[in-house]
C-alpha cells in the first residue's frame, strides 16, 4: 500500500477539518473546492504527467498554479469560474503557510497572483413598490399561499439565495412570527 504525500495529508485536512471545521465554510463552498482541487489533479496528470498520488507539496508552485489557471482558459472556462478556482488554491496555500511553513517563499510568490478581471453582469434590483404588489397578490388564507408568502417576504428582507432558503429548517429561525 502506498504511503500518502504530504500534499494529499493536507489536502484532505483542509477539506475536511479546516474548511468545515476552523473556517465554517458551507457543504456548497467546500464542494466547490474539492472540485477545484479535481481539475488541478487532472492538469497535473495531463500536462506535468504527476499523478493525484504522487504530488508533493513541493510540486505546488506558483508556475504550476499560474499554468493551471492558464489551462483552465485554454478548456474554455470563463474568467469567473477561473477566478472561483484560484481562490480555492489560495484559501489552500493561506493554510498551508501556518500548517507547513516549509515552502514559505513559493507560498508568498503565488499569493501575489492577481485574479483575472472579468466583466460584471449588472444586477436589477426590484423595487419596494412592486414587491409589495407581488407579496399582496399571495393569499394568505390558504396554507401554501402563506408558505409562498413566508418565502418571498424571506428571501427579499434577508438576502437569502434560493439555496440557503431550502436548506433553512424551523429551529433556523427565531422570530418567524414578523412575517405572519
Amino acid at each position: 500500500m502506498k504511503k500518502t504525500t504530504d500534499f494529499g495529508h493536507a489536502l484532505q485536512v483542509f477539506l475536511t477539518v479546516h474548511l468545515p471545521g476552523t473556517a465554517g465554510a458551507s457543504p456548497a463552498t467546500i464542494k466547490s473546492y474539492r472540485h477545484s482541487f479535481i481539475r488541478f489533479l487532472e492538469f497535473m496528470r495531463a500536462i506535468h504527467e504527476i499523478s493525484a498520488s504522487d504530488i508533493r507539496l513541493s510540486d505546488l508552485t506558483f508556475e504550476h498554479v499560474k499554468e493551471f489557471l492558464a489551462w483552465l482558459e485554454s478548456c474554455g472556462n470563463s474568467a469567473s469560474t477561473r477566478n472561483q478556482r484560484q481562490a480555492a488554491m489560495l484559501s489552500f496555500v493561506r493554510f498551508l503557510v501556518y500548517e507547513c511553513p516549509d515552502y514559505m517563499e513559493e507560498y508568498q510568490r503565488i499569493l501575489s497572483l492577481p485574479f483575472k478581471k472579468c466583466l460584471r453582469a449588472e444586477i436589477s434590483y426590484a423595487k419596494q413598490d412592486g414587491i409589495k404588489a407581488f407579496l399582496e397578490q399571495m393569499d394568505r388564507g390558504t396554507r401554501e399561499g402563506l408558505r409562498d408568502y413566508v418565502m418571498f417576504s424571506l428571501l427579499y428582507t434577508t438576502g437569502l439565495r434560493v439555496s440557503e432558503l431550502i436548506g433553512l429548517r424551523v429551529k433556523d429561525v427565531s422570530a418567524l412570527s414578523v412575517f405572519l
